[in-house]
């Protein structure tokens, strides 16, 4: 009985080390499930993630440079993707000190909707040019723009505000939409028939066993320490979500 409490806190501990992020277009790398696993085979893990990385589907994403200490960041309020920008720590004064939290250097992607006519037109070496100008009045490093999925990539040392302002640089032209990713494609999942209705399991088949294995409990005796710890289900369900909400396994409904 007392290995059991001791698991129970052991994952009590775990769960409040956690990064939140509830966004269901958001997700990162590792997924929390993964973060969940590692840190319970590993304690202290979370804090010395090696390139740490949040993304929006459609929009970007950004990855942490190094090691990141992920412990309880509100990664929904922290990062924030915007068409065509990125902003991290939008409230400056809960801004850490530079190469603290997330605000650190990374490499930034972002998806930019340029019109193919543009592109057809010739006017690649313009929009290259615009673009590593429009990086380094920035502050930022200039990587590359891939014309043929809209990939525009720099470095950052620390964070504010980073994109491209449409309005100071309008010889180039924009698509109106913003056609957003499928998170399957995103996630290296299949992707379903369209006319077949899809849902997200936030659990997922593998997380009945992940942890358990890494505490040395069975399944069983995972399922009873988490109805002790959770007794509405409710409370469970918040709990399921939160663990795996960002690596969203999408299933056919039968």
């Amino acid at each position: 009985m007392d290995g059991d409490f001791s698991s129970c806190e052991i994952w009590r501990e775990i769960r409040s080390s956690l990064p939140v992020l509830s966004l269901l277009d958001y997700y990162m790398e590792p997924c929390l499930k993964d973060l969940a696993a590692w840190e319970a085979a590993d304690l202290g893990y979370s804090s010395r993630v090696p390139d740490f990385t949040v993304g929006r589907f459609g929009y970007g994403y950004v990855r942490f440079l190094g090691n990141t200490d992920v412990r309880r960041l509100d990664i929904d309020r922290i990062v924030k993707f915007n068409r065509h920008e990125l902003v991290v720590y939008e409230d400056e004064s809960s801004k850490p000190e530079a190469g603290q939290g997330l605000n650190k250097a990374a490499e930034v992607t972002l998806i930019l909707r340029v019109r193919f006519l543009s592109l057809k037109e010739g006017k690649l070496d313009d929009i290259v040019k615009k673009l590593k100008e429009s990086t380094e009045r920035q502050g930022a490093r200039f990587i590359s723009f891939d014309p043929l999925n809209g990939e525009w990539k720099f470095l950052v040392d620390h964070f504010s505000r980073f994109g491209f302002n449409e309005e100071e640089d309008d010889d180039i032209v924009m698509d109106d939409a913003t056609p957003v990713q499928n998170p399957v494609d995103m996630n290296g999942g299949e992707v379903s028939d369209v006319d077949e209705e899809i849902y997200w399991d936030p659990v997922g088949p593998e997380l009945s066993h992940s942890l358990p294995a890494h505490l040395r409990l069975d399944p069983v005796k995972m399922q009873e320490m988490r109805m002790l710890m959770f007794q509405e289900e409710d409370e469970i369900d918040d709990f399921n979500g939160y663990l795996c909400g960002t690596n969203h396994h999408l299933v056919k409904s039968t």
